[in-house]
């Protein structure tokens, strides 16, 4: 930086202060100029502005997805804060909750400017991707929501073989990347058409062919809470490895390079592990994650995102 520079400059030769206010003129009001009007001398972040200027984009609007479990609020305050802190006016416009299948179908038609899903080849080609995890790999670490007073199905289990010999039945929504890994495991499921949110009450019912709803650590207490009908399974820890990230509409394909610049900034400013904390900090604890026992499943290797 050309301020960083001249503050070297005087160090080096020991300019003192007499010295320095009889520094000729036009040197002297160039350096105060200098001074009083550079965006780098006292912005909080030089590189954060100097980034802001080269992208040409200063203003970011977005109509981003909600939903009535309230899923959504973590990754609306990332983008709100991360783009922030990288210098960049934030526009957020949420739209109502709709089914997922059609949230999808939004983002296709450019109604929605992105939407966090699990990191896949296919989506990373109908999409615009920004490669960066957004939880940490926790979405790929789950436990069960199963029907009440069924736990003792669960209680001998110590590997994924002794799991799979259960033929319980899992159920997942279209299109999930969690069905194409329990299908690579050779592990039961059923697939709900419409909207995913309707399975709770049929898997209560313990009748309809459904056995247990797997759900990421970061997603089961929150829908716990609201649907109490139903009992988290105490034992066992499913992991497979990838993640959420985001995808952006064609219509918002032009904010790829700045929200993926905001949210490098925001991993290594802390602010992306603080926001982590704030949501599900206290989930790891609660679920006893360090002392289930650990199923772990192999990701098919054809759908994965090249980066993940």
């Amino acid at each position: 930086m050309l301020f960083h520079n001249v503050v070297k400059i005087i160090i080096c030769y020991k300019v003192t202060y007499s010295g320095f206010v009889r520094m000729k003129g036009a040197a002297y009001c160039y350096l105060f100029y200098f001074l009083l009007h550079s965006p780098y001398v006292f912005a909080t972040d030089p590189i954060d502005k100097k980034y802001s200027l080269i992208s040409g984009i200063s203003d970011v609007q977005l109509n981003l997805p909600t939903f009535k479990d309230g899923s959504h609020h973590y990754y609306h305050e990332l983008l709100q804060q991360s783009l922030s802190q990288a210098g960049h006016h934030v526009t957020i416009r949420e739209t109502p909750h709709q089914p997922q299948t059609r949230t999808i179908q939004d983002l296709i038609d450019s109604r929605i400017s992105l939407y966090w899903l699990i990191c896949t080849a296919e989506r990373d080609q109908l999409f615009t991707p920004i490669k960066i995890k957004l939880t940490e790999g926790m979405i790929g670490r789950r436990v069960l929501l199963i029907p009440q007073n069924q736990q003792k199905i669960y209680n001998s289990i110590t590997t994924l073989n002794e799991f799979r010999q259960l033929n319980v039945v899992g159920v997942f929504g279209t299109n999930w990347f969690d069905a194409e890994v329990w299908k690579h495991n050779r592990l039961l499921f059923i697939i709900k058409n419409g909207d995913w949110r309707e399975i709770y009450r049929p898997l209560a019912e313990n009748n309809r062919g459904i056995d247990y709803f797997s759900r990421g650590i970061i997603e089961i207490l929150a829908e716990h809470k609201l649907h109490p009908y139903l009992d988290i399974e105490q034992r066992l820890l499913f992991e497979y490895d990838n993640d959420f990230c985001f995808y952006l509409s064609d219509a918002a394909s032009r904010y790829q390079k700045v929200i993926e610049h905001s949210l490098k900034l925001a991993e290594s400013s802390g602010l992306k592990a603080s926001l982590i904390k704030k949501y599900w900090g206290n989930d790891l604890e609660a679920l006893n994650v360090n002392s289930r026992i650990t199923l772990k499943l192999e990701s098919p290797a054809s759908l994965m995102s090249a980066e993940h």
